[in-house]
C-alpha cells in the first residue's frame, strides 16, 4: 500500500448492542435486569501518505536509535567495570539487584 501512496488506518468503536432484559420470580415479586452491551466495530480507512514527513519520522527514529544504541552500549560498559571489580558473591548479590 505504500507503494500506492496511502496506508491504511483502522478506526474502531464500540457500538451498542440491543440489550437483553432477563426476569425472574422471587416468591409473588417479579424481578428483571437488564444488560447494556457493546460490541468493538472497526472498519479501514485509507489514508494519503505525505513523503517528506515519513522521511523526516525515518530521519528521527534513526537519531533516536543511534542515540539510544550508544546509551545502552555506555550502560553495559559501566555495568562490566563495575561487576569486574566485585568478588563472586558480590557480583551474584549485584546482579540479583538490578535485574
Amino acid at each position: 500500500m505504500i507503494a500506492r501512496g496511502y496506508r491504511i488506518h483502522e478506526s474502531c468503536k464500540d457500538v451498542p448492542v440491543p440489550s437483553t432484559k432477563s426476569c425472574y420470580y422471587i416468591g409473588d415479586t417479579l424481578h428483571c435486569t437488564q444488560s447494556n452491551k457493546y460490541v468493538t466495530v472497526c472498519e479501514e480507512v485509507p489514508v494519503a501518505i505525505d513523503g517528506n514527513l515519513e522521511k523526516e519520522k525515518l530521519e528521527s527514529y534513526e537519531d533516536d536509535y543511534s542515540r539510544y544504541s550508544t546509551q545502552l552500549n555506555d550502560k553495559i560498559s559501566q555495568c562490566r567495570t563495575h561487576a569486574s571489580s566485585l568478588g563472586a558473591e558480590a557480583a551474584f548479590d549485584y546482579y540479583q539487584r538490578i535485574k
